[in-house]
């Protein structure tokens, strides 16, 4: 079976995506900025809202409350997530070579740092074996 904590981590990624397409679509078509800039710009933003949901509903059994420990929390998780962040860029960046939509590329390494994130951060930021 796959544990309820996972089905969780993937509903908050669910949302996390529809963050990450809205800004990036915001950036690069909006403001027309390049697309490796709104890309960046969209895993930073996405991951920190995945923080707070997954804070709030992934782990609403042991969330981190005071300000330090959400401090401390938000940056083991950008740590966590970073190599995942890279993932992120880089299958996108490929996938945009390519000539596919930026939405696609987007989505593509979006799905590619999710079962990365979600191990690292179980593990770093909230602390479950």
């Amino acid at each position: 079976l796959v544990p309820s904590a996972f089905m969780l981590f993937v509903l908050v990624g669910a949302v996390g995506v529809v963050v990450h397409l809205l800004v990036l679509g915001v950036m690069h078509r909006l403001f027309s900025l390049p697309f490796e800039i709104a890309q960046m710009s969209a895993i930073w933003l996405a991951m920190t809202s995945n923080f707070f949901l997954n804070n709030v509903i992934t782990y609403r059994h042991s969330p981190l409350k005071k300000r330090k420990d959400l401090a401390l929390g938000l940056f083991t998780f950008y740590v966590a997530c970073a190599l995942g962040a890279v993932v992120n860029l880089a299958v996108a960046l490929f996938v945009n070579s390519y000539g596919m939509h930026w939405a696609i590329a987007g989505l593509s390494g979006g799905v590619a740092g999710a079962v990365w994130n979600y191990s690292t951060t179980k593990t770093f930021t909230w602390r479950k074996p």
